[in-house]
């Protein structure tokens, strides 16, 4: 049974749906996440550092978006060049580089898994799951989009990739929702899960609410042993 049933699903659905709504404004994102980090600085009395210099715009960018410093000719090229719209233009080159997509699937590979995921012995081979987050990117998949595909995880592990994501929670409800609050919601549960959270509103009643959702949660197991392949399921 597809896991989009399951109401914590929908929760995050509802929530990754808000950059849609907030498009709907008739301006850029990128104007509306300045004006809101704008704000904040003005509400905690922060002064913004000045804008970087083009050298350290360019090595900055490179690394962020490719995972790799650039070339002297590179830097070079770009030092030179007189055109006002360059760091746009450069922008634009990263993204269509083949190595954007592989390094934002290996960045996201840590966010999803961390460096020492539950069940590790299932989730130690992630080669599948690492191009099935290339194709993502590559394919410029909206999040919304590669989100709800991972959370419902249908398929199988051997054949698509992302139902790997909820197969390194099994028998774990309590990571499982850790880690979905976190990643998704941006919420951090974990100090409400031995008690109330003794700086938020969340209460050990919260935490275990999550989690009652993830314990209907099962993975089946085939495949050769050199072989396996997950499938995650609702009991």
């Amino acid at each position: 049974m597809p896991l989009l049933r399951f109401p914590w699903t929908m929760i995050v659905v509802a929530a990754i749906g808000i950059v849609p709504s907030l498009r709907a404004e008739g301006r850029p994102l990128r104007q509306i996440i300045d004006a809101e980090i704008k704000a904040a600085w003005e509400r905690e009395k922060v002064t913004p550092a000045g804008v970087a210099e083009d050298a350290a715009f360019l090595r900055r960018v490179t690394l962020d978006l490719i995972g790799t410093i650039p070339k002297g000719e590179e830097v070079a090229r770009f030092l030179k060049d007189e055109n006002p719209d360059k760091r746009a233009k450069v922008i634009d080159t990263l993204l269509d580089d083949p190595r954007f997509a592989a390094h934002q699937a290996d960045v996201w590979d840590l966010v999803l898994f961390g460096r020492n995921p539950p069940a590790q012995e299932a989730t130690r081979d992630r080669e599948g799951f690492r191009r099935w987050l290339t194709k993502q990117w590559a394919a410029n998949e909206p999040y919304d989009r590669w989100v709800r595909t991972l959370l419902r995880a249908e398929g199988n592990t051997r054949d698509e990739g992302a139902p790997l994501f909820l197969v390194q929670f099994r028998n774990q409800p309590e990571e499982a929702a850790v880690a979905v609050s976190r990643i998704f919601l941006g919420t951090q549960l974990q100090c409400a899960r031995c008690h109330d959270h003794p700086f938020d509103k969340w209460q050990q009643l919260d935490f275990y609410g999550m989690a009652g959702f993830f314990v209907r949660l099962q993975v089946i197991e085939g495949g050769e042993p050199m072989k396996r392949s997950f499938v995650v399921a609702e009991k």
